[in-house]
Formats: structure tokens, C-alpha cells, sequence
């Protein structure tokens, strides 16, 4: 899935927010990087949990798709896998568009 073409359709009348929205993935992207670094799988089931949620309702579907492969991995302690998924989502971060739907 890298180098894909990330298109994500935003409600209209969420486009206010979605600078904030936008800003606190990366602080997720931050506490990822983190978590995995000092194996705190706690805090990173936390972020899964959240990740599970309100990105979906932004229209942030693959976000929400990393985050349930994140929480298989959590359950597998599989640093590999949860940096492959810090990987994949900065990569979406950095490549994404946004279109706001009229």
C-alpha cells in the first residue's frame, strides 16, 4: 500500500476542524513512535482504541485499518509489525490529499 494515492473525501461541515483533526494524527504518529519505543503497550492500546474511532468519522478509513492491525500486534508484543505500521501511516500522513465533499 505504499506510494498509493491517498484520496480522503471530508464532509463539508467538518472542514473547520479538520486543521486541528490533522495536527493531533501526528501527535498519534508521535505517541506511536513512542510507545513502541518504550515497549509501553498500555498507552499503545490506548491509541488504538482511539484510532479505531474518530478518524473513520473524518473519512480517515485507512487510519482505522492501521489501527486494528496495530491492535493484533499489540496483542503479539510484535515491535516489527507495530514499526511497519508507524511506517505506513507516516507515509499516508505525508502523501494524502484531502477534497472536501460540496
Amino acid at each position: 500500500m505504499e506510494n498509493q494515492n491517498w484520496v480522503v473525501n471530508v464532509e463539508r461541515v467538518l472542514e473547520p476542524v479538520l486543521p486541528t483533526f490533522i495536527e493531533m494524527r501526528w501527535k498519534d504518529l508521535e505517541k506511536l513512535r513512542s510507545g513502541i519505543e518504550f515497549s509501553d503497550y498500555h498507552s499503545l492500546k490506548k491509541l488504538s482504541h482511539r484510532l479505531l474511532g474518530t478518524p473513520g468519522s473524518f473519512g480517515y478509513h485507512y487510519i482505522v485499518e492501521l489501527a486494528r492491525e496495530m491492535d493484533s500486534a499489540i496483542e503479539r508484543k510484535d515491535k516489527l509489525t507495530l514499526n511497519q505500521i508507524a511506517y505506513k501511516y507516516e507515509n499516508f500522513m505525508n502523501t494524502h490529499q484531502v477534497k472536501i465533499k460540496k
